[in-house]
């Protein structure tokens, strides 16, 4: 799937999320310098998260939802960001902000991606708003 003209891009995807992180995922484990991807506006804020976070680096539109995205890669890591995914549609985490406060003070490296009601953020952002929420993924 994706910019393969065997399989061309879909316009429709059950969950635009675990798309667009099954993609992100495969392309970086392969060292790919870019990928071509469908996004919908579900996925469009998690793909903002990426951008603030620098795990993309840069990215061109090439059609009304069809961006190249070109991830982020350093020489210092050995290995790409771990990212643990909880996108689970039978049962989903929920953090409240005094867990997030711990988890911030346990894990200072790392970020963990919330839905919550101020939409997807990540903890820190979230413990600046003061809000709890579903916890999406984890990125070591």
């Amino acid at each position: 799937m994706g910019s393969n003209p065997m399989f061309p891009i879909m316009n429709t995807h059950h969950n635009s999320i675990s798309y667009f992180l099954n993609h992100f995922k495969i392309a970086t484990s392969k060292k790919n310098l870019y990928f071509d991807i469908y996004i919908t506006t579900r996925s469009l804020t998690i793909f903002h998260v990426f951008y603030k976070l620098n795990l993309i680096r840069r990215y061109s539109k090439l059609t009304k939802n069809q961006y190249r995205v070109y991830p982020s890669y350093t020489l210092s890591r050995a290995t790409s960001r771990k990212i643990k995914t909880y996108l689970k549609s039978s049962h989903y985490l929920t953090l409240s902000l005094h867990v997030l406060k711990l988890l911030n003070l346990n894990l200072p490296s790392s970020y963990i991606i919330l839905e919550t009601s101020k939409g997807i953020i990540t903890h820190k952002e979230a413990i600046k708003y003061k809000v709890g929420g579903r916890l999406l993924m984890c990125i070591f």
